[in-house]
């Protein structure tokens, strides 16, 4: 079982690696700031799952122990945990367009450098280097309820909002995401508790089985939407092209200004923010006003939807 474990994760990490390119080129194409979180956050998961997987292998089949090397790289893990209990709930403020979102943010950023720095002092992890010993200080446990509080609310918010969402693709990817993540709550519970009755670990744990499961599901569902996505508007990318005709009707029938009409056929090109402020000789910071300007007056939040309309 030892032995299998590494072999596990580093399946994992593939699957996510994959998702983690596809997701980049959506983004290329629809630089919307919810998918931005959501890929830190996918990032930060891989980044984690990926250290686990050296933690594991070197103390299984290497060191027999956890050396002074391995209990640096458990610190190395602290980081990763901020991003990713920051950034998921962040990217789900952002679709929901919840109330407060900026002071909700904030409030998350806080609670999670707290909670996680904790393992950078004695009451939180240390380590013995005469016994070669990981020690769990007395508010060790704090980091992992803290971690299962935000799941638990990051899922509150979900139910609480969901019915507020008008874009089709995103409701569903939010239901197959929460039900997925509803299913795994019993395993990120045992990831996140098994250790908190132990007062110090010799060799590197392989009880962190479920979270790694959950995202090379997570990573299916993202290759599955994204590469549905990046193929569709490609295909469009390919066949619409904006009559002047029809961007001067499309114009005054949304009341458009000028430069909004000039970047619509950037868009469909598909062009990047900073391409298409190259093009316009502006600064990408107007280009992201046009665009927002765009989006809010005809009522739609990605560039696949304004590719559909034209």
């Amino acid at each position: 079982m030892n032995h299998i474990i590494p072999f596990y994760l580093f399946f994992c990490v593939a699957g996510g690696i994959t998702a983690l390119v596809l997701l980049f080129l959506v983004y290329r194409k629809n630089p919307r700031k919810d998918l931005f979180y959501f890929i830190v956050f996918f990032i930060a998961m891989t980044g984690n799952i990926f250290l686990d997987l050296v933690l594991m292998y070197r103390s299984i089949n290497i060191t027999g122990h956890i050396g002074l090397g391995d209990y640096l790289l458990t610190l190395a893990l602290v980081p990763f945990s901020i991003f990713m209990f920051t950034a998921f709930p962040m990217a789900l403020h952002r679709i929901l367009e919840v109330s407060n979102e900026k002071w909700r943010n904030r409030v998350l950023i806080v609670i999670n450098i707290i909670s996680c720095s904790i393992q950078y002092f004695p009451v939180g992890s240390s380590y013995d280097i005469q016994n070669g010993t990981l020690i769990m200080g007395s508010l060790y446990a704090v980091t992992g309820i803290t971690q299962l509080i935000i799941i638990a609310y990051c899922i509150i918010i979900l139910l609480t909002g969901f019915r507020r969402l008008k874009n089709k693709v995103i409701r569903l990817m939010l239901m197959f995401g929460g039900l997925l993540t509803l299913i795994f709550i019993p395993g990120f519970f045992h990831d996140i508790t098994f250790s908190m009755g132990k007062r110090s670990f010799q060799i590197f744990p392989i009880e962190i089985i479920f979270f790694p499961l959950y995202y090379f599901f997570l990573a299916v569902m993202v290759i599955a939407y994204s590469g549905r996505y990046f193929m569709a508007i490609t295909q469009l990318e390919k066949t619409v092209r904006p009559s002047a005709e029809f961007l001067s009707e499309f114009g005054q029938k949304h009341e458009l200004t000028d430069r909004e009409l000039d970047v619509i056929p950037l868009i469909v090109e598909g062009m990047g923010n900073k391409q298409i402020a190259s093009q316009l000789c502006i600064s990408p910071k107007t280009v992201n006003n046009h665009i927002y300007n765009l989006y809010r007056k005809l009522e739609i939040n990605s560039r696949f939807e304004l590719l559909a309309m034209c």
